[in-house]
């Protein structure tokens, strides 16, 4: 696994994508990056995570969580024990905050070049979380790569989350 920090830092001429914040690579995360890597083993390219430190939340709503359950040094080992060959951990900072979806998105394709792009039910990007699902089934389609979406894992009628995590322990 090779752990970068600047999304031009790697060009690849395919790839198997998810984004997210991963802290604690939990089941949940765990499912999303089993999917991404099984895509990859299929068609045979590179199983890309994009990642940010710090968590977004402390950026767009000023929250200092008590604790990260694992540094970006950790979830990108954790990630690449997974079967993940680049962990992407980019500096989330008020400029990616006021990124447009459409900017993020294709820095992303040129760079990369996911044919698939893996993500959950609830993710969004972009400046005031204008990309989400639906805006990706439509860009894949305008952009040639496809979307796939991975549905939460529940534990005892509960969603999996990091917050839910960070409460237990």
């Amino acid at each position: 696994m090779e752990h970068i920090h600047q999304i031009n830092a790697l060009q690849l001429p395919r790839s198997i994508l998810t984004i997210g914040s991963f802290d604690g690579v939990h089941l949940g995360h765990r499912a999303l990056v089993a999917r991404v890597v099984e895509l990859a083993e299929e068609t045979n390219v590179p199983p890309v995570v994009i990642t940010f430190f710090p968590h977004p939340s402390v950026i767009l709503r000023d929250r200092q969580p008590s604790f990260y359950i694992s540094t970006p040094d950790e979830k990108a080992s954790l990630l690449g024990d997974l079967g993940i060959a680049y962990v992407i951990t980019l500096a989330f900072t008020t400029e990616l905050a006021s990124t447009p979806a459409e900017i993020f998105l294709d820095d992303i394709l040129r760079q990369l070049n996911p044919i698939t792009i893996c993500i959950g039910e609830d993710f969004t990007f972009g400046y005031q979380r204008e990309g989400n699902r639906h805006y990706l089934e439509t860009q894949g389609k305008l952009k040639d790569f496809h979307l796939v979406v991975q549905p939460p894992v529940l534990v005892g009628g509960e969603v999996v989350s990091s917050t839910r995590v960070r409460e237990a322990l």
